[in-house]
């Protein structure tokens, strides 16, 4: 796994949130591996020892996102990329790493209308259009799973 020391995102970062008393994650995962071409692995490294999200807190309900569609200077790949990323993310997944006490939901912000030339401000960060699109479709996602 490839560890930045600090800042947005970090292992250390992660750790700290694994500490707090979550009782549900939105994770928007993977932006930094799919602009920086590191290979996303599978976000449910986080029931494991390393991490513990899932360890410290065994109720955590997880919505893990699609990430929305990338188009950054310079990053030629990218679009490839998060296409790749939001086609391993399906409902099959979603059921492999749930447990009872532990449901995963997705929460599908790739198809959500976000495009990166008018919704960001860099081809990655959403403007104001691009998180409302995001906000709009959490939302959505949040109360279909019935927890709200």
């Amino acid at each position: 796994m490839q560890q930045a020391a600090a800042g947005c995102g970090s292992y250390a970062e992660l750790q700290t949130w694994a500490a707090e008393a979550c009782d549900i994650v939105l994770m928007h995962f993977a932006t930094n591996d799919v602009w920086t071409v590191v290979p996303p692995r599978n976000p449910f490294v986080l029931r494991g020892r390393d991490h513990g999200i899932s360890q410290e807190h065994p109720n955590v309900i997880f919505f893990v996102s699609k990430i929305i569609k990338l188009n950054p200077s310079g990053c030629g790949s990218c679009l490839t990329n998060v296409a790749a990323l939001a086609a391993a993310l399906t409902p099959a997944w979603a059921s492999t790493n749930s447990t009872l006490s532990s449901p995963v939901y997705i929460i599908d912000h790739y198809d959500s209308g976000v495009d990166p030339s008018t919704d960001t401000a860099d081809g990655v960060h959403p403007n104001l259009a691009g998180a409302t699109k995001m906000a709009t479709t959490s939302y959505n996602a949040l109360v279909a799973s019935g927890y709200f």
